[in-house]
């Protein structure tokens, strides 16, 4: 009895119970249970003694039972490499993590064993991706391609940043367009289910393109005595017209759509198209010279041969003093020799002016009305 409160008499004086012994004699530490390749864990000792103090903490990352990292702190930074875990480990990506603690008194304490999963990151399927036209002209379109893949689980999603605006993609193959000159940085990100991610990163060049316009002598819908002239302006260092020519005015007399293609400086290059160029040809006019109003279905109206050809048709007949005996604003081959009232007009040479809409010029002739 008098051994028991002895003892019980020593513990109260170190203020201290047998639990509180064994707890203050233990390594213990914290850290996430996973992991994703090529990131940054913290390890982090929790280990408590009593009456002395911490000298050494060693750990063992890969459960070899080497205690190769050893710090005078209790909180290590350690980074399970995608590269070493493939060449060094065979590709084993969980480890049992141990700490081993070494303090002033010399005693040495171990802690339990953790597992660590190291989740695997996306990889590009080989080193032609990503892929896209490192210089290139403004408003190019260019051709971006990524091909992600990940040994386990999935890829959720990818990303594309230009100058670190995000764009996102969920196909591997896309196409954009750049509507400012310049550098841009291009990074493409991949992102796994277990919240893995890779990324690579480039830039591309976007040139300025030349700036130009055409303009015209004049209408360009003349007739074929005539001729304009189709002229470039603007920024550039030369041009190439569809005819061949390389100055910046060309002569036309043909009707068709001409294009230049203008480059400046840098190399790039735009197209201007021409509008439509309509050379008309002029076209005799030919009208029957005979009407015969004795309505025996022969020359009994007075007809302009082809009118289809020449548009719309305003037609005017005058008789031999000048008086006009009939007009129409759009001629159909319809008039029979009869007045506003339906009479038959007297016989006689009468004259006629044709102006179309397909010529340029008044037409003016005769014909005889017979009964």
């Amino acid at each position: 009895m008098i051994l028991k409160l002895k003892f019980g008499f020593l513990l109260l004086l170190f203020g201290c119970t047998s639990s509180t012994l064994f707890a203050q004699k233990k390594a213990s530490f914290t850290s996430p249970v996973q992991v994703c390749e090529n990131a940054e864990i913290i390890f982090r000792s929790n280990s408590a003694v009593s009456g002395a103090s911490i000298n050494e903490f060693a750990w063992d990352l890969n459960g070899d039972g080497i205690f190769e990292k050893k710090t005078s702190n209790d909180t290590l930074s350690y980074v399970y490499f995608a590269d070493t875990l493939s060449t060094k480990y065979g590709g084993q990506h969980s480890f049992d993590v141990q700490l081993r603690i070494v303090t002033s008194l010399n005693d040495t304490l171990f802690s339990q064993k953790r597992t660590i999963k190291v989740n695997y990151i996306p990889v590009l399927t080989n080193s032609k991706t990503p892929y896209y036209d490192t210089v290139a002209c403004k408003l190019d379109t260019l051709k971006f391609f990524n091909n992600y893949f990940v040994s386990e689980g999935t890829i959720e999603n990818t990303y594309w940043y230009f100058n670190n605006q995000d764009e996102t993609y969920t196909q591997t193959f896309f196409k954009r367009a750049f509507t400012k000159a310049g550098k841009f940085i291009v990074k493409t990100l991949a992102i796994t289910d277990k919240n893995c991610r890779n990324s690579s990163e480039g830039i591309v060049h976007i040139k300025e393109i030349p700036s130009g316009k055409l303009t015209y002598s004049g209408d360009t819908t003349f007739y074929n005595d005539k001729n304009i002239n189709v002229i470039v302006t603007g920024d550039f260092s030369s041009l190439v017209w569809s005819t061949g020519d390389t100055t910046p005015t060309i002569n036309v007399n043909t009707s068709g759509i001409y294009t230049a293609s203008i480059k400046n400086d840098e190399g790039c290059v735009i197209k201007l198209t021409s509008s439509k160029i309509n050379v008309m040809i002029e076209k005799k006019i030919q009208a029957t010279n005979l009407l015969t109003l004795n309505d025996d279905g022969k020359n009994d109206a007075w007809k302009i041969l082809e009118i289809e050809a020449y548009g719309v048709c305003e037609v005017h007949v005058f008789d031999r003093n000048g008086s006009e005996v009939f007009s129409s604003k759009d001629y159909k081959n319809d008039w029979k020799g009869k007045d506003e009232l339906g009479e038959k007009i007297p016989a006689g040479t009468y004259y006629y002016t044709i102006k179309a809409s397909e010529l340029k010029d008044i037409i003016k002739g005769t014909f005889n009305i017979l009964h």
